[in-house]
């Protein structure tokens, strides 16, 4: 098995070796056979969505801190860096989707389960560079993800909703607006 740009470890569950690749696709291999068993993919009426929010632009899953099997959900859960350029917004305008994420994916398939965006337009290397922990409650299944905003980031693992309120900020630059709001 060979592939580029990993930055993170790879996961092994039962016979598959999850790779998450930095700037490429999430992908499974078979390690008996060193075959490619997926690689992740969007059901279509999802995918439309998705890229509608995205402006139509293409998808990248920047892999950067690493990720966790989720085996209670049937999951693999990522963390992933600021889209490139790092620190302007030149080539890469709009929500940048995917990018600043904690994002799901179905551990036997590769079908893209859920995602939740902290920064959509990350301008400040602000990227989540930790692994997403696991946590069992009586109350609810969470995810914890640290962030480099100083967030303690908690959602539900089924669904990536929030456990707790967000307040969204939106700041505006250029020659016209230069404030939060």
């Amino acid at each position: 098995i060979k592939v580029k740009n990993v930055s993170t470890p790879i996961l092994i569950y039962r016979n598959l070796a999850i790779i998450l690749p930095n700037g490429g696709l999430p992908k499974a291999y078979n390690l008996e056979t060193g075959k490619l068993v997926w690689k992740v993919s969007i059901d279509k009426k999802k995918k439309k969505i998705l890229k509608k929010f995205n402006l139509n632009r293409k998808f990248y899953w920047n892999v950067w801190g690493g990720g966790t099997l989720d085996l209670k959900y049937n999951q693999v859960i990522f963390s992933t860096a600021n889209a490139k350029p790092s620190f302007i917004s030149e080539g890469r305008k709009g929500p940048n989707l995917f990018f600043n994420s904690i994002v799901s994916i179905n551990i036997e398939n590769g079908q893209y389960n859920w995602h939740f965006q902290e920064i959509e337009h990350d301008v400040l290397n602000l990227d989540l560079a930790s692994r997403p922990a696991l946590y069992d409650s009586e109350t609810g299944d969470i995810v914890i993800q640290a962030s480099k905003a100083g967030q303690l980031i908690l959602l539900d693992r089924k669904t990536g909703v929030p456990k707790e309120k967000f307040i969204e900020k939106i700041y505006y630059h250029g020659e016209k607006k230069n404030f939060f709001t």
